[in-house]
């Protein structure tokens, strides 16, 4: 039985996507709990602090979404070079 590279690699790469929004709630907690933090405060702001400081960032999320990727191509070139019966 082969592995199915490809969903494993978009799940790894889910995964930092998850990883990451984690790391950002626990730092609006963080921020919300000290009074003198300048937390944003409209939606707009929020998503870009999260862009900018915290999606794919930090050695998990990355690792992981550089994994995924990496996982996946592996995916679709083995798939690529498979024969035609065996990607059915």
């Amino acid at each position: 039985m082969k592995l199915p590279l490809i969903r494993i690699g978009l799940t790894l790469a889910i995964g930092s996507i998850i990883a990451s929004a984690v790391r950002f709630y626990v730092a609006i907690g963080a921020a919300a709990a000290d009074l003198n933090s300048d937390l944003p405060t409209n939606p707009r702001g929020i998503q870009d602090w999260f862009f900018k400081d915290f999606l794919f960032k930090g050695s998990i999320p990355e690792i992981l979404f550089w994994t995924g990727v990496a996982v996946c191509i592996v995916g679709m070139v083995r798939l690529a070079n498979a024969p035609r019966r065996a990607r059915t």
